[in-house]
């Protein structure tokens, strides 16, 4: 066997790849640290770094403290979709049902349209 091969079975990352949890696991650890200049949590000063920039019309800010206190708000469909059909399967009639049910545009049939 050369030097670097492996035997059968055996994997070329024997710690394997930390998982993504482990850094946010570090994250966690860091920002208990008690910060050494304030005195204070480093998680607390970052929370409050993060305030005052909301404070100061940081948008990112803003919807950053209102998505971790409020919650994310929820996503409304407005479609009750299973599969989409591609435009070809639809007749006139569905098409113009479609179009209206949107409210896209006025699909009233004109006068002249309709002796043809």
């Amino acid at each position: 066997m050369k030097p670097g091969q492996w035997k059968p079975g055996q994997s070329g990352n024997p710690g394997e790849r930390p998982s993504e949890k482990v850094f946010t696991d570090l994250l966690r650890v860091v920002g208990n640290e008690i910060d050494t200049v304030s005195g204070k949590r480093k998680m607390r000063r970052l929370a409050e770094k993060g305030y005052e920039s909301a404070l100061q019309g940081e948008s990112w800010a803003c919807h950053m403290i209102a998505d971790r206190v409020e919650g994310r708000p929820a996503v409304e469909t407005s479609l009750n979709v299973t599969r989409c059909r591609d435009l070809t399967e639809y007749d006139d009639e569905e098409l113009l049902a479609l179009i209206a049910a949107q409210k896209l545009i006025d699909v009233t049939p004109d006068k002249d349209d309709a002796s043809q």
